[in-house]
């Protein structure tokens, strides 16, 4: 199994800065929603995302730093179950990934339905 090392790095990088970019939004938009709507925190669900995506990050960094190093030298009767742990892990990334996008989308529709009004 052939691992681009560099590509991941930057996928690991680009899930890092794009989770800060997400929290700096909640921020804004915290401060956005006192002349809307005061009270409301919608900008929570933006911060949960940001930090579903720092964990989307360190899953990405613990299959591409543990379980691949451990696959290169591993005999033939320890290669299944290291592919079932990092299928596992990946499985669990895309879901933590899907789900930070899911409260993303909730929040920042629901500031577009209250800020269009």
């Amino acid at each position: 199994m052939k691992v681009i090392i560099p590509a991941e790095i930057i996928f690991a990088i680009a899930t890092l800065i794009f989770a800060v970019a997400i929290l700096y939004a909640s921020l804004i938009i915290r401060k956005l929603l006192k002349l809307i709507r005061p009270g409301s925190k919608i900008f929570l669900m933006l911060s949960i995302s940001s930090f579903l995506m720092l964990g989307v990050t360190v899953l990405h960094l613990i299959r591409i730093g543990i379980i691949f190093p451990s696959l290169a030298h591993a005999r033939s009767w320890d290669i299944l179950p290291l592919l079932i742990g990092a299928m596992k892990i990946s499985t669990f990334e895309g879901i933590v990934l899907l789900l930070s996008g899911i409260f993303a989308y909730i929040a920042i529709q629901m500031y577009h339905m209250w800020s269009s009004r």
